[in-house]
């Protein structure tokens, strides 16, 4: 196909499309991911800034009508990083641990805790706003931060020290998301193709949804294994890869070490939330077992590659009594669906039966 090692193929259709019915915003030809960020900011009408490295990655992509949901996701999900917004509408792809900041402002937070320890915790948990010359500092005698931040970083601290403070059982609701491809729509004909460009125009035509290819020169040769009946189905047929559906784009990538599925392209300081979860009717049936160990396991078993990202942690607070959890929304539903499992089963034999993921 002469695509290029690195040749990405994304395409953006908002509803089941026939030839001649519209006409891409976005023709599908070859460009630069320089050429690709232009675009994108000419479909969005709002800026979008990348960094050095993505200018001279080949890309092709096709676009039928502005769907920034959408958008976002393929184009990041296609150059391997995040997006996160910017000032004036805008959006930034990235690859950096930090958000964009705004103004900075240095002032002097109280709070009741008093634990010289908690200062690592607080750090780690503000990592995507402690970039260039934002800092904090802790003072334990009377619980004070000295903070330089931004207000998103501010607002961030404030949260984060209330739930030291006084944490109470809370986790956020499990919505899907607005965006999010119907699962049940049917698929008709499964799409065809003997290499993933050819395969990926087949795709596009039939579904009428998102796609990103993520480095198709290295994927192996395309191939279902089954016949799928409904677009919920399709990710599971593709061999020797891995597929999902995320703010209706199908993402399709070379299978991860880690085992985890294509997720959120969505920075991750974007998308951290909070929970507390009581554990301490868990230690009590299990005398052997510390807050810190349960906390370890069950990281192991919900996705530990994903609890390494910027400002995720899952941590023992309130004397070993409660989970601190933070991490994107599914995220915290997996330590909850966890812990639910243990009391139900008991932690041996839950540790037992959980795979190590």
């Amino acid at each position: 196909m002469g695509l290029g090692r690195h040749l990405l193929l994304v395409g953006i259709f908002g509803g089941l499309l026939v030839a001649g019915e519209a006409t891409p915003v976005l023709a599908p030809i070859l460009r630069d991911g320089s050429a690709l960020v232009e675009e994108a900011s000419r479909i969005s009408r709002s800026p979008w800034l990348s960094e050095p490295t993505f200018a001279q990655v080949p890309t092709l992509v096709g676009v039928s009508r502005n769907v920034p949901g959408a958008l976002r996701q393929a184009v990041a999900f296609a150059l391997d990083c995040w997006w996160a917004p910017e000032a004036d509408d805008g959006i930034r792809l990235t690859r950096a641990s930090t958000l964009p900041l705004g103004s900075l402002k240095v002032q002097v937070l109280p709070s009741q805790v008093g634990n010289p320890r908690a200062e690592p915790l607080v750090r780690d948990l503000l990592v995507p706003w402690l970039s260039g010359l934002a800092g904090l500092a802790h003072h334990p005698s009377d619980g004070s931060w000295a903070v330089n931040l931004d207000s998103a970083g501010r607002q961030q601290l404030i949260t984060i020290l209330t739930l030291l403070e006084r944490p109470r059982v809370e986790i956020p609701a499990l919505v899907p998301a607005a965006d999010q491809t119907d699962l049940t729509l049917p698929l008709g004909e499964p799409p065809v193709g003997d290499t993933w460009p050819v395969l990926a125009q087949d795709l596009l035509r039939r579904t009428g949804q998102g796609l990103a290819i993520r480095d198709p020169d290295h994927l192996p040769p395309p191939r279902l294994t089954s016949r799928p009946a409904t677009l919920g189905e399709l990710p599971r047929a593709f061999h020797g890869v891995q597929a999902a559906w995320i703010h209706g784009v199908l993402c399709i990538r070379a299978i991860d070490p880690s085992g985890e599925l294509p997720d959120d392209a969505a920075h991750p300081g974007t998308l951290r939330r909070f929970a507390c979860l009581p554990i301490a009717h868990l230690l009590a049936e299990a005398p052997d077992l510390t807050a810190e160990a349960l906390a370890d396991a069950v990281r192991r078993r919900t996705g530990p590659a994903r609890w390494t990202r910027p400002g995720y942690a899952l941590v023992a607070v309130e004397s070993g009594r409660m989970l601190l959890a933070a991490g994107d929304i599914p995220l915290l539903h997996a330590v909850l669906d966890a812990l639910g499992r243990i009391d139900g089963a008991g932690y041996p034999t839950w540790l037992a039966e959980a795979p190590l993921r």
